[in-house]
């Protein structure tokens, strides 16, 4: 994060920065938590990655669900084309705790399916509808040939004809969806949890989409059946072996995040795990 960001953010608040400290992020965003000479803590997010991803997602989501009965953070600033400031920026307000992969499949079904229930039911808003249609994509995707780093999996060919053949209908009505609610996204403090951030894969499916990471990431965490712990939706199975899939091919992209949460977990059994997952959901 660059000084011009800090003092875009410093003047969007009202208040001059004291210190900025880098915190473990994804691949989309260079996160620092900022301390303000008015006592205030907040969280700044830079999308510094080429353009590969944007904060437009996560702008227009905590805008529509301002308000609704979630821990989230509230969205302070946003710059969402870098115009004044470098980059796309955005500031949010702080939340309290912190990450614990130790927790145990049991208390994070039963926390996150008060969140998962209501983001289901959150009306869908005409700025809500400029989403990215998750649904339709993987249904189109499914219905043509597996791509080529789906085509390098061991039962490529198998995987891919057992999603086409239990592919939701197009049709099949959208609910809001977070996207991304996996381990490295979800704050516990004291056993409780406290808030779900990086809304910027948040998008338009249905239930069973936003409950497949909760779901896999159990079971890469925990071990096969840990997915029990969140109970399933319609679809369910076509969402975990979707989600299992994706996460598979994109691990090796993705493990520099992965790897500090999921302690003592090597790449090759965290795919391992997640291609059992996908058998398992197809049958």
């Amino acid at each position: 994060m660059t000084q011009r960001q800090l003092d875009w953010a410093a003047a969007q608040l009202g208040s001059t920065v004291v210190e900025a400290t880098p915190l473990l992020g994804g691949v989309e965003a260079v996160v620092h938590r900022v301390t303000l000479a008015d006592g205030r803590d907040v969280v700044v997010r830079v999308f510094d990655n080429g353009g590969a991803w944007g904060p437009e997602h996560e702008i227009v989501a905590l805008r529509a669900l301002a308000g609704v009965a979630i821990p989230m953070p509230q969205l302070l600033a946003a710059d969402g084309t870098g115009d004044q400031a470098g980059l796309p920026t955005v500031v949010l307000s702080w939340m309290p705790g912190a990450i614990d992969y130790e927790q145990s499949p049991s208390v994070v079904g039963a926390a996150l399916e008060p969140v998962l229930r209501t983001l289901a039911d959150v009306p869908i808003t005409d700025d809500l509808r400029a989403l990215p249609d998750e649904l339709a994509y993987a249904v189109g995707k499914v219905a043509g040939p597996c791509s080529a780093k789906v085509a390098t999996l061991p039962d490529a060919e198998e995987l891919w004809a057992g999603l086409r053949a239990i592919a939701p209908s197009r049709d099949t009505p959208r609910t809001f969806a977070h996207g991304d609610i996996w381990t490295g996204n979800v704050l516990w403090e004291g056993g409780r949890l406290t808030g779900i951030i990086d809304w910027s894969d948040a998008c338009l499916a249905e239930p069973a989409r936003d409950r497949a990471p909760a779901r896999v990431d159990l079971v890469v965490l925990h071990g096969d059946g840990a997915e029990d712990h969140v109970e399933p939706a319609p679809h369910q199975a076509f969402w975990d072996a979707w989600y299992a899939v994706t996460l598979v091919v994109m691990l090796p992209e993705w493990w520099p995040g992965y790897a500090p949460i999921h302690d003592g977990l090597t790449l090759d059994e965290a795919k391992a795990r997640a291609l059992r997952l996908a058998h398992r959901a197809l049958g």
